[in-house]
Order: structure tokens, then C-alpha cells, then sequence
């Protein structure tokens, strides 16, 4: 048992040098049923796919879908771990949904994973939009001060009021 999984993890490592997307969806294979040393260097070898969005969507997937079982935890953390190397930013939006996990090891993964792919996302404020320290009701076309020097709730621009 011990040298079929030391050969399939030295086959993983010597095929994917060459970055192809059959490749990729042999690791995909390798990544979804196994054991965990051989799982884990699939999951390697996949954060290796730079700037690959299917790479990252099989990482984060799995990530996912592991994470329920206490055996398969360390595997969530290592996909985790590899969906920040492979530097696919888009993936920044699906990623602060998973920082309510129990898990803080995990937690801790997501959190270097948005510092890696260097989304700002976990940190925006929720509520009212702010741009630069203004509401978004003061962005309207409406002025300040009209052309006489009288507030717009005054009335008339030459001073008279309604």
C-alpha cells in the first residue's frame, strides 16, 4: 500500500511538469478520490497553474466540499493554501463567504489567501456607499451653493425666496 502511494505521488509529480489542461483534469481526478498524501501533492501541483481560472475553481470547490469532515480538514486548508498561489483574482468574490467557518486554521488560510490574491473584499464597510467621506445622496447633481452665493434650499438663485 505504502509504494502505491509513493508511486502515485512520484507519477503526480513528474507528469504535471508540463502544464496542459488534460493534464489538469487528470489531477482533477487525483484530486477527488484517493488517499490524502496523494490529494494533497494533486492539490500542489494544481496551485502551480498560474493565472488558470479552471485551476482555481477546482481548488476552491474542493476546498469547499471538504470541509464538513474532520479528516479531509487539512486538505480544505492545503486547497486553500494553493487558491492563492495560482494569483486568480476574480476568485476574491466567492472567497469572504467562508470566514464563518469554525475551523480557525482554515479561517486563517482564507485570510492569507485574500492577502495573496490582495482582495480587499472581507474589509468593505456593509450599508450606505461612502466615496471619500460623502454620502452617495450628496453625489447627485445637486449644488451646494448656487451662482449667488445663496444655499439651494434658500429658494431662488437670485435670493428670492418660493
Amino acid at each position: 500500500m505504502r509504494e502505491t502511494r509513493q508511486y502515485q505521488i512520484g507519477a503526480i509529480g513528474t507528469v504535471a511538469k508540463k502544464k496542459h489542461t488534460k493534464i489538469l483534469e487528470e489531477l482533477k481526478k487525483h484530486l477527488a478520490s484517493g488517499e490524502l498524501e496523494v490529494r494533497i501533492t494533486a492539490a500542489e501541483e494544481i496551485g502551480k497553474y498560474k493565472k488558470e481560472v479552471k485551476a482555481a475553481d477546482i481548488l476552491l470547490a474542493t476546498s469547499k466540499a471538504n470541509l464538513g469532515r474532520e479528516e479531509t480538514i487539512v486538505l480544505a486548508v492545503k486547497c486553500m493554501r494553493y487558491l492563492g498561489c495560482t494569483g486568480v483574482r476574480s476568485k476574491g468574490k466567492e472567497i469572504p463567504s467562508l470566514f464563518g467557518e469554525r475551523d480557525t486554521d482554515y479561517v486563517m488560510e482564507v485570510l492569507d489567501t485574500c492577502a495573496k490574491l490582495k482582495s480587499r473584499r472581507p474589509w468593505r464597510r456593509r450599508g450606505p456607499v461612502r466615496s471619500s467621506g460623502r454620502m452617495l445622496a450628496q453625489r447627485r447633481k445637486r449644488p451646494r451653493v448656487r451662482e449667488a452665493g445663496y444655499p439651494w434650499w434658500w429658494g431662488l438663485s437670485d435670493g428670492r425666496a418660493l
